[in-house]
This record gives C-alpha cells, sequence and structure tokens, in this order.
C-alpha cells in the first residue's frame, strides 16, 4: 500500500511502470524519464507532478504532460482498476 506523496515502481509484461499516491487518487505512468530514462519513481512527487531525480524535468502523473525542460516527450499514461 502506498501512502500519500510516495511511488512504487513494477513491472507489468515486462514493461517498466510507475505508480503514484496523490492524496487518494492513483495514478500510473511508463517509469523512465523520456529524457534521461532513468526511474521516476525515484523522484519528487510535487502534488500530481513527478520530477526526475537526474535533470530535474517535471511531468503530470495524471495526463503524462511534460511540465518541465529538459525532457519534451510526455510520459504514456495508464488506467488503474481498483
Amino acid at each position: 500500500q502506498l501512502q500519500a506523496g510516495q511511488a512504487l515502481g513494477l513491472r507489468i509484461e515486462g514493461h517498466p511502470i510507475a505508480v503514484f499516491r496523490v492524496g487518494d487518487e492513483l495514478h500510473a505512468t511508463d517509469s523512465l524519464c523520456t529524457h534521461a530514462f532513468v526511474p521516476l519513481e525515484d523522484g519528487v512527487l510535487l502534488g500530481h507532478e513527478i520530477e526526475c531525480p537526474v535533470h530535474q524535468a517535471r511531468f503530470d502523473v495524471r495526463t503524462g504532460a511534460c511540465t518541465a525542460f529538459p525532457a519534451r516527450r510526455p510520459l504514456r499514461v495508464f488506467e488503474i482498476q481498483q
């Protein structure tokens, strides 16, 4: 069980996925930053944004949108069924 503000890295069918808990919400995205290709679950979750631990690119965990450079490509997001 994830606590609010925490992230967890998983592999589902060989694909790296990151799961984030923001308040009562769970969100799932690709695990790897589209710029540095490092696990985002090792980054800092700031509200609905995850910050990459290497170059501080940011992504919205709800939509996958890139919200801060140097990343330019969005993350894929995945539906979570609870």
